[in-house]
């Protein structure tokens, strides 16, 4: 594995590629050169490789319909996101230029362009190589093979329904390829796996584990007639799969059995039949402990994995941004709550606006081919090409529209301090009145003194300034004890599960030392010449029956008793 060496060597083969007249090597110079420099994270001279392999392989009647060397040469280009699109363009023009490729070439390199569309998020282009294919396949009897093709296809297009949430869909075409017969065993075991493998992922994604798991079953039964090599990689999916089901199923003994099993196959794993299997192994880690709520260990797992995904235009980046944003909402870690949501959001413009781009691009192309207005069946198939795309932008749409509804649904964050508001304040204690009950919580209900003046003199942008900058001191003066809800117009309120009446006193008096340190001019206040804050403080266990808001009630009492007796301090109410 000394690639630096390697790449030397290839460089120098490849200045005297004249030399030798096999084929083989002059393909492979290039072809292997691209594959040592990607170790080494050189990616400026792949392209130009990789249409030099092409040029030997378009010109060897032995080679130019070798699926397998063809796609062994452009695959050296999918390992980063600014070489896909070039991954694409070459593949195509190798598929329209170079003469005398055979009917099984063709399908074969069709489908892989189809596969690269959906690397590079142009889903549309995807659906119309894959359909372009059906149709290839349907009017073409003669074909060697058909069910093979046609499975192979259905399964891509139900991982195209799966990228884009449409589960249920994407099971569907699942069952297509798998209901196809195909007479010879390995064949059809090599065809299908895939399809078994997708299915169970779907199942996993709408909560049917067990529908999951029982699946797995029917995949065993192929991996008898399916190579070493390949079965390896077949075998880590499986694993990989039924350890998120049961991960899900807070089984985690058998998660760990599971992922120890999917890791150790990877490991040995020398031959890659499946791409990017680490990948989705380091995510079934991430959901591993963040099941476990060992928050900290899966949003390094996660993080890391989000920037393979963005490198490598894996697509994963929404599923991931899901899980996140999932774990900073029960960290109760608002700032990369909202930052994680608007990244999310972000990757949803990003699929809208390509297929838009998509659907206006074959909304025209079809309308203006010759061909619509002559051949009906030509007509027929354009056509279905169109209603998938309209139907893929709806997909999207709707996805979108669910995100900015789940969003609205969980809109606990006042719009202009970024603290949590009273809707938060009843998740939040419905979501722990279990574990707080019976346990001391401590309520600290803060209020800027003489606010309504400072308002009417200073104006209100610098009234709003006060209150964002309060806002943001209390959010950091008590870190992970709890949480701060704004609770009115100048007052907030702070929820302290498990904090002492000592210790409320404590962080009282850092938040009121800390305001009037800042030395913020209040000329109009009648206590002070800065702005100070008044605090009830008010601590007991936590009951069910009386709620929260009781105790946010007897903190409103020691408030009140703070700002008859002159205010800019604190006091606690005693039951």
């Amino acid at each position: 594995k000394d690639y630096k060496s390697a790449s030397k060597n290839f460089e120098q083969a490849k200045n005297k590629i004249l030399e030798t007249n096999s084929s083989f090597i002059k393909i492979y110079t290039y072809i292997l050169l691209n594959k040592s420099l990607i170790h080494e994270n050189k990616y400026d001279d792949l392209i130009e490789n990789c249409k030099m392999a092409f040029k030997q392989i378009g010109r060897d009647k032995k080679y130019k319909n070798d699926d397998k060397i063809i796609w062994d040469n452009i695959s050296t280009l999918i390992k980063n996101k600014d070489t896909i699109n070039s991954s694409i363009n070459i593949l195509n023009t190798y598929l329209q230029e170079t003469r005398d490729l055979n009917d099984e070439c063709k399908i074969n390199l069709i489908r892989n362009l189809g596969f690269l569309y959906s690397l590079d998020y142009r889903y549309s282009e995807s659906i119309y190589q894959y359909l372009h294919l059906i149709k290839i396949l349907d009017s073409n009897k003669n074909i060697r093979n058909i069910n093979i093709h046609k499975s192979k296809v259905f399964t891509n297009i139900g991982d195209i329904n799966y990228i884009l949430g449409d589960y249920q869909m994407a099971i569907q075409y699942y069952d297509k390829a798998i209901g196809l017969e195909i007479e010879n065993k390995t064949e059809n075991a090599m065809t299908k796996s895939m399809a078994y493998i997708n299915k169970i992922s779907s199942y996993i994604e709408i909560n049917k584990y067990d529908e999951a798991i029982n699946l797995s079953k029917k995949i065993y039964s192929l991996l008898d007639y399916i190579d070493k090599d390949s079965r390896d990689d077949i075998e880590m999916l499986i694993y990989n799969n039924l350890a998120l089901a049961y991960i899900y199923k807070h089984d985690f003994n058998k998660a760990q059995q599971l992922l120890n099993k999917s890791l150790e196959l990877l490991k040995n794993d020398k031959i890659e039949f499946s791409l990017n299997k680490e990948v989705f192994i380091n995510i079934s880690y991430a959901e591993f402990y963040k099941e476990q709520k060992k928050y900290d260990k899966s949003l390094d797992i996660f993080n890391y994995t989000l920037q393979q995904s963005t490198q490598n235009g894996l697509g994963l980046e929404m599923h991931i941004y899901k899980s996140i944003i999932e774990i900073y909402k029960n960290k109760n870690d608002l700032d990369n709550y909202i930052k994680y949501n608007k990244a999310l959001m972000d990757e949803r413009d990003k699929l809208e606006i390509q297929f838009k781009k998509d659907y206006m691009k074959y909304a025209t192309q079809l309308y203006e081919r010759d061909e619509l207005k002559s051949k009906e069946q030509q007509r027929k198939i354009n056509m279905l090409i169109l209603i998938f795309s309209i139907i893929i932008l709806l997909l999207i749409l709707i996805s979108r529209m669910n995100v900015i509804k789940l969003l609205k649904k969980s809109n606990f964050i006042d719009g202009m301090t970024n603290l949590y508001n009273r809707k938060y304040l009843d998740y939040y204690i419905e979501k722990n009145k279990k574990n707080f009950d019976h346990k001391k919580v401590s309520i600290i209900l803060i209020d800027i003194d003489y606010f309504k003046k400072y308002n009417d003199n200073y104006g209100h942008i610098k009234g709003d300034e006060i209150i964002k900058e309060v806002s943001n001191f209390l959010k950091n003066s008590i870190k992970d004890q709890g949480i701060v809800i704004r609770y009115g117009g100048e007052e907030m309120v702070l929820i302290l599960p498990e904090v002492s009446i000592d210790n409320a006193k404590v962080i009282a008096e850092k938040i009121q030392e800390s305001i009037r340190g800042k030395q913020i001019e209040h000329k109009y206040s009648e206590i002070c010449d800065i702005l100070t804050v008044s605090i009830g403080i008010y601590t007991n266990e936590f009951s069910q029956n009386e709620g929260i808001y009781k105790m946010i009630d007897n903190a409103d009492k020691a408030l009140y008793s703070v700002k008859n007796k002159g205010r800019n301090r604190y006091e606690v109410f005693y039951d």
